[in-house]
């Protein structure tokens, strides 16, 4: 699920004279919302000038929303609830959730891993350390019985840019990763990649979060999600979902 945060006022200094909002999304499919009202220009039209930032991950979007860098941003629920608690919940709100699933481990092909005890000797990489999927995988690891190299077992998890993720598994270099879409279908179009776990298998019903949103105008932010909401509606019903992937990839940012 992708989430809805409202940043608090209180954590950056004033600017009277600023007249943009600040949206931070990932160019990731669970980030649906941003990435569709980012194309169509639907913030702006209900909003006004916005000014837009790219994240691989949830982290990075904490530290910019505690520099007061950004005034809206979707991201994983992980990275929402340590900022909360590091700020004491002075930085964020969690205003509502906004998608649900995307989320898979998928391994290389050759990697060897046909079941949970073959990732002894792996490396499976995360999108970024402590973001939503980094905790997912640690956890489902040492749910498994396996233990990471930095406690004395034999499992590494290697945090790396999804852009770079496809990279090192055309070169062998990863044997799996936990990751999103579109990056799940990448793996497995271009990478030789297969998904060993949906995530949504792990929760009941199938349901968890994967994305979260900050801001300051609550009322504002709840008829723009709406009117957001409606639109994808109206555009998944006339478009296909590869013309939403090529959206996506054009805020993509560059794996060099």
């Amino acid at each position: 699920m992708t989430l809805a945060l409202i940043g608090s006022a209180t954590r950056a200094p004033a600017d009277p004279i600023r007249t943009k909002v600040r949206i931070g999304h990932f160019p990731n499919i669970t980030h649906a919302q941003a990435l569709v009202g980012h194309a169509n220009g639907l913030f702006e039209k209900n909003l006004g000038p916005v000014e837009w930032s790219i994240f691989n991950a949830g982290p990075s979007v904490i530290e910019a929303l505690f520099a007061g860098q950004i005034d809206i941003a979707y991201i994983g629920p992980s990275p929402a609830i340590n900022g909360y608690v590091k700020s004491q919940g002075d930085a964020l709100r969690v205003v509502a959730g906004a998608a649900s699933g995307g989320a898979a481990l998928v391994v290389r092909a050759g990697s060897g891993i046909e079941k949970p005890a073959d990732f002894h000797g792996k490396k499976i990489a995360s999108p970024q350390l402590g973001n939503t999927q980094d905790v997912a995988l640690r956890s489902w690891l040492k749910g498994q019985g396996l233990k990471l190299k930095e406690i004395g077992g034999d499992v590494q998890v290697f945090p790396v840019s999804n852009a770079d993720q496809v990279t090192l598994f055309l070169k062998g270099e990863i044997d799996g990763a936990w990751t999103v879409e579109p990056w799940v279908s990448i793996l497995e179009k271009t990478a030789g990649g297969k998904v060993f776990l949906d995530e949504a298998s792990l929760w009941s019903e199938g349901k968890y979060a994967t994305t979260v949103l900050r801001l300051k105008a609550l009322p504002l932010f709840i008829c723009l999600c709406e009117r957001s909401i409606l639109w994808i509606s109206k555009y998944g019903l006339k478009n296909s979902w590869s013309d939403c992937s090529v959206q996506t990839c054009s805020y993509t940012p560059s794996s060099g």
